[in-house]
């Protein structure tokens, strides 16, 4: 037994498919910068100079060390056995809802009047 066996060749889609989803999460993670930069930018805007910048790096501290933990909370989350499943229920519900053909087959519908009580 090799401590470090070989790694199996990966492949080229396989590879694609991982660079690709990694540039999502980038821009997702830089779309969600410059929006705490922009809302950042106007609670500051009326403070002394000073201040200003002060208020500015503990802003952008306060949202690294939010995005950390709430992207932390959500993973140990998704670990909870049927959790997605019941997320994904509950926005296909909403769906269904939304729909406005839909909605008028379901709130016609006697077999989904429970549903709709509890939603």
């Amino acid at each position: 037994a090799e401590l470090f066996p070989a790694l199996a060749p990966v492949g080229r889609a396989r590879s694609m498919h991982f660079i690709l989803s990694a540039l999502s999460i980038v821009l997702i993670d830089l779309l969600l910068a410059g929006d705490n930069a922009l809302v950042i930018a106007m609670a500051v805007r009326s403070l002394p100079r000073r201040e200003r910048r002060i208020g500015t790096i503990c802003g952008a501290a306060a949202a690294v060390v939010l995005r950390v933990g709430l992207t932390t909370v959500a993973a140990q989350l998704l670990t909870i056995r049927y959790l997605q499943l019941a997320g994904a229920s509950q926005e296909s519900w909403r769906y269904l809802l939304s729909n406005d053909t839909l909605k008028g087959l379901i709130e016609t519908d006697p077999s989904f009047k429970p549903l709709l009580a509890a939603s």
